[in-house]
């Protein structure tokens, strides 16, 4: 079997649910957010389906914990 490197493997799409679960916060407010240019756009993959791109949203997470932004 042969390994891929990162860049070989495409991005995944990730669903409101899966955003909410990774960021813990809520989608009213990843709404908030995305409207105030604080989060990535959703981007539209149907007539009635949305997602994020995983690497945006790690990033997002991992800029928020670098900053410190991320602990109670």
């Amino acid at each position: 079997m042969q390994m891929q490197d990162a860049a070989s493997i495409p991005d995944r799409f990730l669903s409101s649910a899966d955003v909410s679960a990774r960021t813990r916060l809520s989608p009213s407010t990843i709404r908030r957010l995305e409207r105030a240019g604080k989060f990535r756009q959703r981007y539209r993959l149907s007539a009635n389906r949305v997602g994020w791109r995983d690497s945006d949203v790690s990033a997002w997470v991992a800029a928020r914990s670098q900053a410190g932004l991320g602990r109670a």
